[in-house]
């Protein structure tokens, strides 16, 4: 392109990101980043299925706790009764669910008693990797929701060492001749949570072992607040995080 700063490099962008998530991300830019001389552009675009399916006709309209104390109605989404990964403490209990490819995996935590803000899932941070889950016979029910989010990440990853790394002289040297620093890092992210899924006939002969073990039968609703995030099994990347006060369907 001639100019970083034209509109029409803009549109160039975000038709990029649009083909790249399948029309779920429309546009990543709105203007043109003042002083700019260099744009990196990644676009994720996933979608798979449950390895343990919700079944819709099992969706019911039910009550979630907000923070705030208000409750909200949501489709809740019931799983059959099965072996899943499991964790909790006497504050917060957990599950891992896994898709068809059995590559990704998605974390959901919450809180066991009343319903709390974002700040107070900081104790349980690493369970978003997927560390220190059990299996155990149970049964789900989370909410369908939509998550969308737009931020600069900059000083997130400031915080994690990226502000050394970017400062030094010549850092981006193999990416352009001319100096660059990096001015903004900014992620938009849009993720879809509904019944769709696979049964894995591997679980099968599992099942059926884990149901007579009723001492240690979980029974995890989300119906409170909760934090989210999927990752890749094979690396341990964490693709996409966040928290939900509210859930919001698409």
């Amino acid at each position: 392109v001639e100019s970083l700063a034209e509109p029409k490099t803009i549109d160039l962008i975000n038709r990029f990101v649009n083909d790249q998530t399948k029309g779920l991300i429309p546009a990543v830019l709105s203007k043109p980043p003042d002083d700019t001389g260099l744009i990196a552009i990644n676009a994720l675009h996933f979608k798979d299925r449950w390895q343990i399916p919700f079944d819709p006709a099992r969706t019911r309209t039910a009550s979630f706790q907000k923070a705030d104390g208000n409750s909200i109605d949501v489709p809740m989404m019931h799983s059959s009764s099965g072996p899943y990964l499991f964790r909790q403490n006497d504050e917060f209990v957990a599950v891992e669910l896994s898709y068809a490819t059995d590559d990704y995996k998605l974390v959901i935590v919450t809180t066991k008693n009343a319903p709390k803000h974002f700040r107070a899932f900081a104790p349980i941070a690493d369970w978003l990797g997927g560390q220190g889950f059990a299996l155990a016979s149970g049964y789900v029910a989370i909410p369908k929701f939509a998550s969308s989010d737009s931020a600069d990440l900059l000083a997130t990853l400031d915080s994690l060492g990226l502000k050394t790394a970017r400062s030094e002289p010549g850092s981006l040297g193999g990416l352009s001749a001319e100096a660059q620093k990096i001015s903004g890092i900014v992620q938009k992210t849009e993720l879809r949570i509904n019944e769709e899924g696979t049964v894995a006939t591997a679980a099968t002969a599992v099942v059926a072992e884990l149901m007579n073990d009723r001492q240690n039968y979980v029974n995890l609703v989300v119906d409170k607040p909760f934090v989210f995030a999927m990752r890749d099994h094979r690396t341990g990347l964490v693709l996409v995080t966040g928290y939900i006060g509210e859930p919001m369907v698409a």
